[in-house]
């Protein structure tokens, strides 16, 4: 059950790790891009995934142009979300070289939606790359604290709807911790991929594990 306390303990935790991702340098966040590519796309997750939903980094978060680059370039298709206003969940929204960004209320670029935008279900999806700002070794998601993924996917997590995308937290090792705190409604992950390797809740580190620092 959450609590006051337990509320208080995520803001600060939260504002602790946001500020450990943004002190990485423009060379660390480029090469950390790089780094998660190499990761990542080796993973049979992303081998088995045609339809994925990522994210415009800001606020230091891990940079997935790396990743969406080459799923283009391999002829998958790729989604960025958009918050809706009236339910206060996710929309995806196909997302190419062509696709014309706009800045939101909170400042991060999403797609511009109109009676041409393609939109995808979330149950249709493959693989959903999520930005976070901790997790740890159980694959458990520390996020902005605006609830939008867990409310996207909530039914996925309950079996109601008809296919289960994969979760895949995205984030720099450094924002690993010993223990994220979590609520009843917090999404569970299937695998967190790092710039160092990847983890998942049932196996240890993937590769890299000795560099996964907290």
């Amino acid at each position: 059950m959450s609590t006051r306390s337990d509320s208080r303990e995520k803001a600060l935790l939260r504002e602790a790790l946001r500020a450990r991702r943004r002190s990485l340098s423009p060379a660390r966040q480029r090469q950390a891009g790089v780094s998660l590519l190499h990761v990542l796309s080796g993973h049979q997750i992303w081998n088995r995934s045609r339809r994925l939903a990522a994210y415009c980094a800001c606020d230091g978060e891990i940079d997935p142009r790396p990743l969406v680059e080459r799923a283009w370039q391999q002829g998958r298709q790729v989604f960025l979300p958009v918050v809706n206003r009236l339910n206060h969940k996710l929309d995806f929204y196909r997302w190419d070289e062509n696709t014309s960004l706009i800045r939101n209320r909170y400042g991060i670029e999403e797609p511009c939606t109109g009676a041409a935008s393609y939109k995808a279900a979330p149950w249709t999806l493959d693989l959903v790359l999520m930005p976070l700002t901790g997790f740890d070794a159980a694959c458990r998601r520390l996020g902005m604290g605006g609830g939008f993924y867990d409310r996207t996917f909530a039914d996925t997590q309950t079996g109601m709807a008809r296919r289960k995308p994969w979760l895949v937290g995205m984030a720099h090792a450094c924002q690993r911790v010993e223990r994220v705190p979590t609520d009843d409604h917090d999404l569970s992950l299937s695998l967190v991929a790092t710039d160092a390797g990847c983890w998942s809740a049932q196996t240890a580190p993937s590769r890299g594990s000795r560099a996964v620092s907290g």
